[in-house]
């Protein structure tokens, strides 16, 4: 729905630039994080519009418990190994430094 508004009525670009004329392009370059939304209507939505690689693990700690983040996703229907690329391995992607410092 928001992407098809900035479509319509468009928006500056970055840095005040032209205007995006492809927000749905412009959304998968964006990152998202699972926190509080994780529930299969929202996570399907998400996925529908982000580039899975762009899919990183949250959570809303600790006001809700990390556990519960996995359990969301596990029962949105995410596969093991997409679950993987989510809790983690999206991240070092991004953050290729970090590699080192994850045990």
């Amino acid at each position: 729905m928001i992407a098809d508004r900035i479509n319509h009525f468009g928006r500056p670009g970055p840095d005040g630039g032209p205007p995006i004329n492809d927000a749905h392009e412009f959304i998968r370059t964006l990152y998202f994080d699972s926190a509080n939304a994780a529930n299969p209507p929202t996570l399907a939505a998400t996925r529908a519009m982000a580039d899975p690689s762009h899919l990183l693990f949250g959570t809303d700690f600790p006001f809700i418990p990390t556990r519960r983040g996995v359990e969301y996703l596990t029962r949105a229907g995410v596969r093991a190994k997409q679950l993987l690329a989510i809790e983690g391995g999206n991240a070092l992607n991004l953050l290729p430094r970090l590699r080192g410092m994850v045990a």
